[in-house]
């Protein structure tokens, strides 16, 4: 549900870039459409903004904290959401997928470009991790719901270490991270 739009990669950073034959024309071709705020994903909420609107509509009317949890979104994303009128609705925790290729294959940035890039696009995207892979684990409890993304060293090796990212929490009727 939250907006994700299509950053801006800087000329001289996309130039260096090692990108296959299949993805150079399709990022080149994206970027021309960066500088107008457009979302980098139709296929998903951002190609649907009056029902998304309806929703958050509905949420707002009937829920006290909404939280929207997402799965295997190749990377791990959190937002604030906001309808139009930039009131705030909820969050959204989207989960990084264990096997699936993240934005990393596809954009090779260091990750702290890329998520400067999204961040820098998208207002309501508050973090992101591009480049691991793992799973989010969900703490409820009645004053606080918290989201943290547990990251594994190798999905190709039978055995594994894991790590945590940074607590993503959201009090009681705050509608919002932070």
């Amino acid at each position: 549900m939250g907006k994700l739009n299509i950053p801006v990669i800087p000329p001289e950073e996309l130039a260096k870039l090692e990108l296959s034959e299949y993805a150079r024309p399709r990022i080149e071709q994206t970027q021309q459409f960066a500088p107008y705020g457009l979302p980098s994903n139709l296929d998903a909420w951002d190609g649907y903004p009056a029902a998304r609107e309806r929703l958050f509509a509905m949420l707002s009317a009937h829920a006290t904290n909404p939280i929207s949890l997402a799965g295997d979104t190749h990377n791990g994303w959190a937002f604030n959401l906001t309808n139009q009128k930039g009131e705030a609705v909820g969050v959204e925790w989207g989960t990084p997928g264990v096997s699936s290729p993240g934005l990393e294959n596809y954009v090779p940035l260091l990750p702290e470009q890329m998520q400067a890039l999204l961040k820098g696009a998208s207002p309501e995207l508050v973090a992101c991790d591009t480049a691991q892979r793992g799973w989010t684990h969900v703490t409820l409890t009645p004053k606080a719901a918290t989201a943290q993304w547990r990251f594994v060293s190798s999905v190709t090796e039978p055995t594994y270490q894991t790590s945590a990212g940074e607590p993503l929490v959201s009090q009681r009727n705050a509608r919002a991270l932070g």
